[in-house]
């Protein structure tokens, strides 16, 4: 076994030491005795605004019966860019350090499997105007096995499948286990730091230590106004996502826990944006008279056809050019271009919450209806469905 190193040297690097006394440890076996087991999601307190959570953060996290978090956290990375300041390598650590303008991070945590398995998807947005070239995110996670009969330093871990090969699939194209830096010179939280990780196992059977790991994310380019998202999974239960995964287990014949720990991408970049649609959607428009106002009634029905490759979602406007003798009836704005614009949001969400997998998405190969919505035509005449112009929020990918 590595000698110790000094208290003071390991509060520096993650926080307190791990080798209290029998009366602390006393404390906390009665205290994570006490500790919910489901249904925690971020408000509750256990995760931090970041998705920090663990002893280290005084924010402890339980897994099944044995399972515990001395530390959870994780980390962006731009090529070229310091994002923290006066600490080493370039890497912002989203507990600790802010990020640049326009770029941020959401973080939604959800509990699956009876409190034995944690999913925890990290919404990383642009809302600037320019691109974050290069985005790299990391995920770490130092977790304990049946602490009181395994001490923490009987652990080893295993991989299972392959790495990525950049931002076009979902895989990890990084990932690492090492002892956390509490006595080794910290090769792990180097790796973190600068953006890259060895993808090796400092830790197999046989190698016992105190096991931490670490997964990484090749992004892509962040475009303006566009998002991308990474999940990780933390179970105790055997479940995982994606095709790789990190297992770590204890040697002590009493080590009933094992933990399991893997995320997944979105396969490349999103780009979100609010554009026209009309030159490649579907679309026609059903109309009927109003014998009571005069006005005609219009219902929209658009198609995204099965090959296009991107989903519309969140917004839906049309716009027509108004004349003497047709326009919108009572729009609710102008278009740069003059055309009277109306928005049709509300009706086009409800009216995907009852087609296809009900994902509040058109996704390519799906098909709504749309209104109604009121139209004056003088002679009560249906206006040319060309005239129309569709806006909506497109999406890359899609198809589920």
């Amino acid at each position: 076994m590595k000698a110790w190193i000094g208290a003071d040297q390991r509060a520096a690097a993650w926080g307190p030491p791990r080798y209290w006394s029998n009366l602390t440890i006393g404390m906390i076996v009665i205290a994570l005795l006490v500790l919910p087991r489901v249904g925690v999601a971020q408000g509750d307190g256990l995760l931090g605004p970041k998705g920090e959570a663990g002893e280290v953060f005084e924010r402890p996290l339980t897994f099944g019966s044995g399972g515990a978090v001395h530390a959870l956290d994780a980390y962006l990375f731009l090529p070229g860019k310091d994002l923290n300041g006066e600490h080493p390598g370039g890497a912002a650590k989203l507990s600790r350090d802010a990020l640049p303008d326009g770029l941020s991070v959401a973080v939604n945590p959800t509990w699956l499997a009876a409190g034995e398995s944690l999913q925890i998807e990290y919404t990383i947005a642009n809302s600037g105007q320019a691109p974050f070239a290069g985005l790299r995110f990391f995920s770490f996670f130092d977790g304990e096995l049946d602490q009181e009969a395994n001490t923490f330093f009987d652990e080893f871990a295993g991989v299972e499948g392959t790495p990525g090969s950049g931002p076009a699939d979902i895989a990890p194209d990084f990932w690492m286990v090492a002892e956390p830096g509490y006595v080794s010179p910290g090769t792990l939280h180097q790796g973190l730091n600068g953006g890259a990780l060895a993808n090796t196992n400092a830790l197999p059977m046989g190698e016992e230590n105190d096991v931490a790991m670490a997964l990484g994310f090749e992004l892509g380019d962040l475009a303006p106004q566009g998002e991308t998202s990474v999940t990780i999974w933390i179970s105790s239960a055997g479940q995982r996502m994606g095709p790789l995964a990190l297992v770590q287990q204890g040697a002590n014949a009493g080590t009933q826990t094992l933990l399991t720990y893997s995320g997944a991408a979105t396969p490349g970049v999103i780009s979100e944006a609010y554009g026209d649609v009309t030159p490649w959607v579907g679309y026609d428009f059903r109309w009927r008279l109003n014998y009571s106002t005069g006005l005609l009634m219009g219902t929209l029905v658009l198609t995204n056809p099965a090959g296009s490759g991107q989903t519309l979602s969140k917004e839906l406007r049309i716009s027509y050019m108004p004349t003497a003798d047709k326009r919108i009836w009572r729009p609710d704005g102008k278009t740069e271009t003059g055309a009277d614009e109306l928005r049709l949001t509300n009706a086009f969400l409800t009216a995907l919450s009852r087609v296809g997998n009900q994902d509040a998405v058109l996704d390519p190969g799906e098909s709504v209806a749309i209104g109604e919505f009121e139209f004056y035509s003088m002679r009560r005449d249906p206006p040319v469905k060309t005239l129309f112009r569709i806006g909506s929020i497109t999406r890359q990918g899609g198809g589920d």
